[in-house]
């Protein structure tokens, strides 16, 4: 009895130390921390999360909600292993109310006032240069800073540069009347 005993108490005990560590395994898919910070700007609201490993491009999606109703998609991108930018195509203001990678955060948004407004280039749409700008924020733009434009209702993403990009890359001439956001994938100072 007591030989049947221990083997079934010790059948258990591995049972148990194999299933355990199957449940303990982490992860793939990457995990919200926190969100870091949440700001206006002209065209839409920045959300700033803090992470832990890789999300994929399914899991880049969350939604932000207004305290009067309004729901706005947030169009994400992980910048590293520990941060994703998340923006939305339009203003949200006041309470908020925004989920993302399974978590739900609560903020305060206040009003956007623009102080620091750039041009837009982008060529992609018509081959040649053209400003779908201005783009306004409450802050000066920083080197390589995303941003983005709507045109025909697509979101289109541009990046900053604060150098002469005038001979940077195709189609020349490239524009250049001081810094400003290009479309991202061109030009390379």
């Amino acid at each position: 009895m007591k030989k049947k005993l221990f083997v079934v108490c010790l059948a258990l005990s591995m049972l148990a130390l194999f299933t355990g560590t199957v449940f303990a395994a982490p992860s793939a898919a990457g995990t919200v921390i926190e969100l870091v910070r949440a700001q206006g700007g002209a065209s839409g609201t920045v959300f700033i999360f803090k992470v832990s490993g890789e999300f994929s491009g399914a899991d880049l999606k969350g939604v932000a909600r207004v305290g009067d109703g309004g729901e706005f998609t947030l169009h994400c991108n992980q910048l590293d292993s520990e941060t994703v930018r998340c923006l939305t195509s339009s203003k949200a203001e006041g309470d908020v109310t925004v989920t993302f990678g399974g978590s739900t955060f609560r903020t305060h948004i206040r009003s956007f006032t623009p102080k620091y407004c750039y041009a837009a280039w982008d060529w992609w749409q018509t081959g040649t240069w053209e400003n779908y700008g201005p783009i306004c924020q409450t802050q000066p733009a920083q080197f390589l800073d995303l941003s983005y434009y709507s045109y025909a209702g697509t979101d289109w993403w541009v990046e900053f540069y604060d150098v002469d990009v005038s001979n940077a890359c195709f189609p020349d001439p490239v524009p250049y009347g001081g810094p400003a956001y290009y479309f991202p994938a061109c030009p390379f100072p």
